[in-house]
């Protein structure tokens, strides 16, 4: 049998401490880097920049979708976004033409793969059972001098559309914009996401 490669995971943010003993009991992980602080895309490209890693992937979130093509070309590398399927040795399932096809990839260049993976797309692995090795990286170099940051709610705290359970989509049978709202009481509901209404729903006043 092959043995997996070993797997690293950097954890960033303001307290990513919190998080560090639930990442290191993950099978599939042998070392957690907890970058306390690292909050700009700046810090955290810098982070990883770091790491001899031959594949550097992040969750195809907003967050990831704009980190990842950051750091590619950091390291002189094109990125693959939307990973679906992994079918060996750098080579990648991913969609096009807005899901109606599937193209199969390959990194032929030299260097790392930095791509971005939906979640959904692949099944939930072990949760306990590891014993990763817990390292602390120095603060960034780069870091702002001042943080001025606003938050905005649009979405009511629902999960991105790439990493939701559920999706809720409407369009014609919806007969009207007002008739809208109950897609979002019921993904408010089960917790999912709204989105992918046809195009004669977004003429009816959806968005």
């Amino acid at each position: 049998l092959l043995t997996p490669p070993p797997v690293s995971l950097l954890l960033v943010g303001d307290d990513p401490s919190l998080a560090a003993a639930a990442a290191a009991a993950l099978p599939s992980v042998s070392l957690v880097l907890v970058a306390p602080g690292s909050t700009t895309a700046e810090s955290i490209t810098a982070a990883a920049l770091n790491s001899p890693a031959d594949h550097v992937l992040a969750a195809s979130t907003h967050h990831g979708r704009n980190l990842l093509p950051r750091l590619a070309a950091a390291r002189d590398v094109p990125a693959i976004s939307d990973v679906v399927e992994i079918c060996g040795d750098r080579t990648f399932v991913r969609p096009m033409y807005a899901g109606n096809a599937l193209a199969r990839v390959r990194a032929s260049w030299e260097g790392p793969v930095c791509a971005t993976v939906r979640p959904t797309a692949f099944e939930p692995g072990p949760e306990t059972g590891g014993e990763a090795e817990i390292q602390t990286l120095p603060p960034a170099e780069h870091e702002l001098s001042e943080k001025i940051s606003e938050s905005l709610s649009g979405g009511g705290g629902r999960p991105e559309l790439g990493s939701a359970p559920a999706v809720v989509s409407g369009g014609r049978g919806m007969k009207n914009g007002e008739n809208f709202a109950l897609l979002d009481a019921l993904a408010d509901e089960i917790g999912g996401a709204v989105g992918g209404q046809s195009r004669r729903g977004g003429r009816r006043g959806r968005p």
